[in-house]
C-alpha cells in the first residue's frame, strides 16, 4: 500500500551534521538527497567533470558559488559547473532539503 509523509518525517536530519543519502546511482548520473538543519553548512567543495543540479525541495538555502551569493526556496533549482567552488547554507527556520543531481561528463 502506497504510504505519504513528510520529507522530515522520512529522513530526519541529524542535529550535529547535515544528513545526506544517495537516491539514485546510474552511471554517469547520481541523485544524492541532503538535508540541513536551520544554522548548517556544507563546506565549499567542487565536483569535477559533472555538472550540478540543486532542485529546492523544503526551506531556504544561501548557495555561494564560487564566491556568488544565490538562495534558493522551494521549487527552484539552479544549475552549475562541477568545477565551480559551491558551499550550502541553511538561512531559514526550518530543516531544509535538496535534491543534487550529478551529472558526468563523457
Amino acid at each position: 500500500m502506497p504510504q505519504k509523509m513528510l520529507l522530515s518525517e522520512a529522513f530526519s536530519i541529524p542535529a550535529d551534521r547535515p544528513f545526506r543519502r544517495i537516491w539514485r546511482r546510474d552511471d554517469p548520473r547520481t541523485d544524492v538527497l541532503i538535508g540541513l538543519k536551520p544554522a548548517q553548512r556544507i563546506p565549499e567543495h567542487s565536483h569535477p567533470g559533472s555538472e550540478v543540479t540543486l532542485l529546492m525541495l523544503q526551506g531556504k538555502l544561501q548557495v555561494t558559488l564560487s564566491g556568488e551569493i544565490i538562495e534558493l526556496s522551494v521549487g527552484e533549482l539552479l544549475r552549475a559547473s562541477g568545477d565551480d567552488r559551491l558551499a550550502l547554507d541553511n538561512v531559514g527556520e526550518i530543516d531544509a532539503y535538496v535534491l543534487v543531481i550529478l551529472q558526468k561528463h563523457h
